[in-house]
């Protein structure tokens, strides 16, 4: 027996006889598509198509996740009055409630509740309810160590500003260090371990200014390279090792040619950055930066088979407008989530 038959049978009015079609965004005024393919998922997991684009939809779920900026918050415990770190601004409406204090056991979580009204709608008594409910000064894992600065991610020890990320320590202003240590300004390090200024990297050691690139030791300023080694200004290689701006040198050449340059020295560090950055741009760039996929239309995905809008995503199937995961399958529109 169904709990919602009133709702089953408007839904399957709408599911039914729906084929693809036109619509126009309720937000943004924009036209687009609902595909075949979205309208077998709306009924798989049995929802009705949506009134806002793809675009917009995302702009929503994001409006709920300050994911890069903290602000200084009064405690609203009461009898409380001390200042905090937090990811909420002072004029959202709910009280927010230092870190140690929301997870502990001193105050009465039950206290919180509301009696549903039927005769009144849900979404309005729900928001009210969103809008007293003390939330948490941070959105981060309470079994993180030494890690108060930082938002969403998991099994931290030792960050600082660092935003997301899972099992990453030592690290310092950086999105997404997974499994990683001692990395400073990264954009995305899976299984790194001291890196500087880098972005999407996959098991390096010692790399400063590394950009697309995997599997590489004691690299500056490189960009989409693989398994190389004591490399300097490259672009594109395989499986070599020192090479200077794509030049293939003798071990005695690099290292007579490599412990001239200071990169320590702002001038020579922005000199040897402009002749690398002329490299890239010379150089032929990959479309997309995909990795072992199937059926994907997307960006950053790896591992991922019948994905649809997708971006910087791992290890999932059957997804469709979402970003921000890892080991996902048969889910749509979604941000930031992990296992499911």
């Amino acid at each position: 027996m169904s709990k919602t038959p009133k709702f089953d049978e408007a839904l399957d009015k709408i599911l039914d006889n729906l084929q693809s079609h036109e619509r126009v965004c309720k937000q943004c005024s924009a036209t687009f598509v609902v595909l075949a393919e979205d309208i077998d998922m709306y009924k798989m997991l049995r929802v009705p198509p949506p009134n806002f684009c793809p675009k917009c939809r995302r702009q929503r779920r994001l409006a709920f996740a300050n994911y890069t900026t903290l602000y200084k918050h009064q405690c609203q415990v009461p009898g409380h009055n001390e200042s905090m770190v937090s990811c909420i601004p002072a004029t959202k409406p709910f009280p927010v409630y230092d870190f140690e204090y929301y997870w502990s056991d001193k105050w009465d979580r039950q206290g919180q509740y509301r009696n549903y009204d039927a005769a009144k709608d849900f979404l309005s008594q729900f928001n009210d309810l969103f809008r007293t409910a003390p939330q948490p000064t941070l959105s981060r894992d309470p079994s993180s160590i030494n890690s108060e600065y930082t938002l969403y991610g998991l099994q931290l020890k030792n960050c600082y500003y660092v935003f997301g990320g899972l099992n990453a320590e030592d690290c310092y202003y950086g999105v997404w260090s997974i499994y990683s240590k001692q990395c400073v300004d990264v954009l995305l390090s899976l299984e790194c371990e001291l890196l500087y200024e880098s972005v999407y990297q996959l098991k390096c050691y010692n790399c400063n200014f590394y950009y697309f690139s995997q599997n590489c030791l004691d690299c500056d300023l490189i960009y989409d390279c693989r398994n190389c080694s004591n490399c300097f200004g490259c672009v594109n290689l395989r499986n070599k090792k020192h090479c200077f701006f794509n030049k293939q040198l003798t071990e005695e050449e690099y290292k007579k040619r490599r412990a001239e340059i200071n990169l320590g020295d702002r001038s020579v560090l922005e000199k040897y950055q402009k002749q690398f950055w002329n490299l890239v741009k010379e150089s032929p760039i990959r479309a997309v930066r995909n990795e072992r996929c199937q059926n994907v239309v997307g960006n950053y995905l790896v591992n991922c088979s019948n994905c649809y809008m997708a971006f910087w995503i791992q290890h999932s199937q059957n997804v469709r407008y979402g970003d921000f995961t890892i080991h996902m399958k048969d889910r749509m529109d979604f941000s930031m989530s992990f296992e499911s």
